[in-house]
């Protein structure tokens, strides 16, 4: 299975794992497998953050 996420930058990605993670947790004593779903997930979305490029200005930076 497959999610294809369009947000406006990968501080919204890093977000969306934050929330998985905080979920995961929130869920260990009843349902594990499901928080191990959204840990699996939540990891993925971070690979993903981790091999887009560099951006080539930084926000707010001033010339």
């Amino acid at each position: 299975m497959a999610a294809h996420l369009l947000v406006p930058s990968a501080d919204y990605l890093a977000e969306v794992a934050a929330g998985l993670l905080v979920a995961a947790d929130f869920h260990d004593d009843h349902d594990p497998q499901q928080a191990s779903r959204w840990r699996h997930i939540a990891d993925q979305i971070g690979d993903a953050v981790d091999r887009l490029p560099a951006p080539s200005t930084m926000k707010g930076a001033t010339e």
